[in-house]
């Protein structure tokens, strides 16, 4: 697996901030049948390149939470940040900064305290399941600053349509450990923001194909690493990047990357923000393809303002 910081995971799913809904149990025994279909015509060949440094998706941030353990983020919205479950599972919710790291040029976009939302179905790291549900959220106190769009969510049946057909090519970008050039192998430190266009669609996991949680891609070895956790798996569709998946991990081996499928986790993102003074409203705006935006007096119903 990826690990992005000496996080522990407690007995059971925890809430942090404003946000905690009541009933929530853990599910203590998971069994779990996988089911897939393996990419015949999913993309030519795995991408053999190092990832390269980027500037693109100004949306992609890096999310470090008490000074030290460091994930990638991606903006929803002015106030709420989406990244992996782990991430958030256990931090502390009074020291969240999220920045652009961009050719070694740090800008800070945001340092204060933040509420944390865990996933209710997250199972821990250490279950067989984790990775169909591994998604948080950060939810800022005040409007982030420098981030000036945010990218669709990939519906479900877009999703797949465009995974089987394999034209459309997948990437991430994240504020993982950069590659050493000599090894290509995940470097010591954590550096600029990457992009890797190598990604290749292996197989749905978690339930029957039409309603799967999760996807598995895979990769270069070393093509994501350390801090990457969070980051999106994304499809150009239209030019507009659609966020289709949320790094979770890899094997050990370090070239099959895994994640829960955002499509499945719309309703999701309404649910958890309903409480707070900006929450989401996602709307479908054609082809599967959705936009989520804060509902506010000023704003009160879902239009896209980015």
């Amino acid at each position: 697996m990826s690990s992005d910081s000496a996080l522990t995971n407690s007995e059971a799913p925890r809430h942090f901030g404003a946000w905690r809904p009541v009933g929530v149990m853990k599910l203590r025994f998971l069994t779990a049948f996988t089911f897939g279909l393996l990419s015949a015509g999913c993309g030519d060949s795995i991408g053999s390149d190092l990832p390269r440094l980027t500037d693109d998706g100004e949306w992609v941030v890096r999310v470090t939470l008490a000074d030290q353990h460091i994930c990638t983020g991606i903006v929803l919205s002015p106030r709420w940040v989406l990244t992996a479950g782990h991430c958030v599972d256990e931090a502390v919710a009074d020291a969240v900064e999220i920045e652009h790291v961009i050719f070694e040029k740090r800008t800070t976009l945001y340092d204060g305290p933040a509420d944390l939302i865990l996933h209710p179905e997250y199972v821990g790291r250490g279950e067989i399941g984790h990775r169909w549900h591994d998604v948080g959220l950060v939810g800022l106190k005040t409007e982030i600053s420098g981030v000036t769009s945010t990218p669709r969510i990939c519906g479900l049946t877009r999703t797949f349509a465009l995974l089987l057909d394999g034209s459309t090519p997948l990437y991430t970008i994240g504020y993982g450990r950069l590659p050493d050039p000599d090894t290509g192998l995940c470097g010591p430190s954590v550096g600029s923001k990457k992009r890797y266009d190598g990604l290749v669609y292996r197989k749905t996991t978690g339930r029957p194909f039409e309603n799967a949680l999760g996807v598995d891609l895979e990769g270069r070895p070393h093509a994501l690493c350390p801090g990457d956790s969070g980051a999106p798996f994304v499809f150009d569709v239209d030019g507009m990047p659609h966020v289709f998946g949320v790094f979770s991990g890899d094997t050990r081996d370090r070239t099959i990357f895994h994640g829960p499928l955002a499509g499945p986790k719309v309703g999701w993102l309404e649910d958890a923000t309903s409480a707070s003074d900006a929450p989401l409203d996602c709307t479908e705006l054609g082809n599967d393809s959705w936009a989520c935006v804060e509902m506010t007096q000023k704003y009160p119903r879902a239009t896209v303002l980015w």
